[in-house]
């Protein structure tokens, strides 16, 4: 599809379709039970927002794929930003302490979230799995419809990859919780911006302004993070390959 952004302006990605690689790419928007409000709800102060740019990319304006391709690479890596966004906004909020684990009990620790979820909250609600995907081989998971699931035996329990692209020595996250709680539920408006040196070439950028606060207090038991860390690059490697063996 040709892009709507003339040379050097600003578009907003108002249309469900040309969203629609951005939310299908953020476990924060997946996990959300409510669509994303692309226009700014009445009272809402834009000021309080997060503003989330990719860094600009050439792309060939006479090129009808180079366009459609760049627009989604663009909102795809937007979307793993605004997952980073929110899961260090998720860390740095209290009510939901962070464990660390080892690599080897990341499945058992999984299952074990989910039943706590139900039995501390009580809820009728589903329980998601949100994770980075460097350890979803990690987990064991069933797959339905090109959704993956973990299956405890009385419930499924849907699975949402975070594409955060962080250093291994940082530490990879699984956040199990009870449905409707961490996702984005408000404003995630969406933006690409043209940026043109000169005649010949232009740079393409995408941009995600969102006001993300998720209040963990009125969900007391629903949220469970953990850490699972590796000693370097190699052992992760080594146990995302073993794990992954049939």
């Amino acid at each position: 599809m040709a892009t709507d952004v003339g040379r050097n302006e600003t578009v907003r990605l108002d249309d469900e379709s040309r969203a629609s690689a951005f939310e299908n790419h953020s476990a924060f928007a997946r996990v959300s039970f409510l669509w994303i409000d692309h226009e700014v709800p009445v009272g809402h102060l834009a000021r309080h927002d997060t503003s989330i740019t990719t860094l600009p990319t050439p792309f060939d304006r006479s090129n009808l794929d180079d366009v459609d391709r760049t627009q989604d690479d663009l909102l795809i890596q937007l979307a793993g930003q605004v997952d980073r966004h929110c899961l260090d906004i998720l860390l740095a909020s209290t009510g939901a302490p962070v464990v660390d684990i080892a690599p080897g009990d990341i499945d058992e620790w999984t299952r074990t979230s989910i039943l706590e979820i139900k039995l501390d909250t009580r809820s009728g609600c589903g329980v998601d799995v949100l994770l980075d995907n460097e350890i979803s081989p990690l987990i064991t998971t069933g797959e339905d419809d090109g959704l993956r699931h973990v299956d405890v035996g009385w419930r499924r329990s849907n699975v949402y990859q975070m594409s955060r692209h962080q250093p291994v020595e940082q530490g990879f996250f699984v956040v199990v919780n009870r449905q409707h709680v961490i996702g984005l539920s408000s404003r995630a408006a969406l933006f690409l911006s043209s940026q043109s040196l000169d005649a010949t070439s232009e740079y393409l950028s995408a941009r995600c302004e969102l006001a993300y606060r998720p209040r963990l207090d009125f969900h007391p038991g629903a949220v469970r993070i953990a850490r699972v860390t590796f000693a370097d690059e190699d052992a992760w490697r080594t146990a995302a390959r073993s794990a992954a063996r049939p």
